[in-house]
């Protein structure tokens, strides 16, 4: 698939930047643009889920701050569904969009860890209320 070009100058982080903001606990909108299966079995620390045509359908439900970081990443550098959903974003005026291109699948394989199931509900803040990185369901 031809990349476009206002695909081509979203922003990316590589897995060292991700996991420094998530180690940091920094104030992040972590989201996964995948189906609801692969969500469930594992997704990173503090995600959420949001493809790029349920951001159309209304991303301000899930992200009311348009000046907040927010990292999109799918399965690996052959997915492009994290890309289609920060040029969604963006062009939404969202304006912190970055893509962490190695996903799930760089995560993996550097062996951190992950969350499963649904414990991470809502942006800026797991389902029971507490910071990022305590108090999470993670596996290895």
């Amino acid at each position: 698939m031809a990349t476009t070009e206002k695909e081509a100058i979203v922003k990316t982080l590589t897995r060292e930047e991700v996991q420094s903001r998530i180690d940091e606990k920094k104030p992040i909108n972590l989201i996964e643009a995948s189906n609801k299966e692969d969500f469930d079995k594992a997704h990173l620390p503090g995600a959420f889920r949001m493809t790029a045509d349920e951001a159309k359908a209304g991303a301000q439900h899930r992200l009311q701050d348009k000046n907040a970081e927010v990292i999109a990443y799918c399965g690996g550098n052959g997915c492009d569904a994290s890309t289609k959903l920060a040029t969604e974003l963006e062009s939404q005026g969202y304006s912190n969009v970055s893509v962490f291109k190695g996903g799930k699948a760089e995560w993996n394989e550097a062996g951190f860890p992950t969350e499963n199931g649904n414990k991470a509900a809502t942006a800026n803040s797991p389902s029971d209320g507490t910071p990022f990185g305590d108090n999470r369901q993670t596996q290895r």
